[in-house]
């Protein structure tokens, strides 16, 4: 788990973190990663010198790591509808590939979550005969 300023800022850092351990290096291929990303308040504590944080949005960002495959970033409609994260999509609409869909998500059992599954490589084509 990590904190950041701006929406954008997360969205940069796991892209960073999968070009350097997606790759077919020794240590990238021991590793499947995927991450969540979502904006909002939440509550920060500091218990024993640690600062530790709190709350629906902490939650909603966890599950959307749940919800995430290998290699995949899911975003909520609220990073994706922030005009740092639209602007950094568009410049690097070459690099990733976004779908939209809907998910449920765990201990939110009366919503729907429009969310955005962006993926740093083309998914692989599937011929359907």
């Amino acid at each position: 788990m990590a904190v950041f300023g701006e929406p954008v800022s997360a969205l940069k850092a796991v892209q960073r973190i999968q070009q350097i351990f997606g790759s077919t290096s020794g240590v990238g291929d021991a590793f499947k990663l995927k991450a969540g990303v979502h904006y909002g308040d939440c509550t920060a504590v500091n218990l024993n010198g640690r600062i530790d944080y709190f709350g629906t949005t902490v939650n909603i960002a966890s599950r959307l790591v749940d919800a995430a495959s290998e290699k995949e970033i899911m975003i909520s409609e609220t990073v994706f509808d922030h005009p740092d994260v639209q602007l950094y999509l568009d410049e690097n609409s070459e690099t990733f590939f976004v779908k939209e869909s809907q998910k449920e998500l765990k201990g939110f059992d009366d919503e729907e979550f429009k969310v955005k599954q962006i993926r740093l490589e083309r998914p692989p084509m599937r011929l359907v005969i």
